[in-house]
């Protein structure tokens, strides 16, 4: 069974199409590059995988299930649904709030309900793996471009989810970051992990990805 399977998903913000008939299955073990222009709707996508947006047709199927705005509202589906899922975010502001960097890692850990030591542990190993140890009484609203995505870097894998979707996660680091990132999505990968990213850089993506799915600038996926 697929991990993720779009069915003929159509996606618009108000007339402006961001996504248009799209239909692929995303299979566990497997890392994937969505590429494309500017514009051509991978970051939609990333919102529909991730519950924020809904397909306006179309289905979104998550582990057998189609997911729906109606049941992302459910208390109990909702919370389930992410714990799942790793998701950085092109910009790292939108997904960086609370006022150290070391809270910050530790939020999705206390939300996921797991007890007080192993929530500590875990973030240790991050700070220390992302190099963040010197930054972690700092707010992270006054970090760097780099450094702020390397603490919501930090955040997801500290939740070490079973799927890990990355809006262009070399964006804003420096050179020695980038190969760390390079090196520890091949350490991350697994039989039962997803791994579903999007970048510019080709000789990152030729390194990482298994399987690379290309998007046009009308929307829509291109049939290889």
């Amino acid at each position: 069974m697929a991990r993720m399977e779009f069915k003929n998903v159509s996606f618009s913000y108000g007339e402006f199409p961001a996504v248009k008939d799209f239909s692929y299955s995303f299979e566990r073990g497997k890392t994937y590059c969505i590429e494309g222009p500017n514009g051509c709707g991978k970051s939609s996508l990333f919102r529909i995988m991730t519950g924020l947006s809904f397909p306006d047709k179309g289905q979104f199927i998550f582990d057998g299930e189609e997911i729906t705005e109606k049941k992302m509202k459910r208390r109990e589906f909702a919370p389930s649904f992410h714990q799942q899922q790793g998701f950085l975010f092109q910009t790292s502001d939108i997904q960086l709030f609370t006022s150290s960097v070391e809270d910050e890692i530790l939020f999705g850990l206390v939300n996921m309900g797991l007890p007080e030591e192993e929530c500590r542990e875990r973030a240790e190993k991050y700070i220390h793996m992302l190099r963040l140890n010197h930054l972690r009484e700092r707010a992270p609203f006054n970090l760097s471009g780099g450094e702020k995505k390397r603490v919501a870097l930090a955040s997801i894998l500290a939740m070490e989810p079973d799927v890990f979707i990355l809006d262009e996660p070399l964006n804003g680091l420096d050179e020695d970051t980038q190969h760390w990132i390079t090196h520890h999505i091949d350490m991350i990968k697994s039989p039962d992990r997803l791994i579903i990213l999007a970048a510019h850089d080709h000789h990152f993506t030729d390194k990482v990805a298994d399987i690379k799915v290309r998007m046009n600038k009308d929307h829509r996926l291109v049939e290889e």
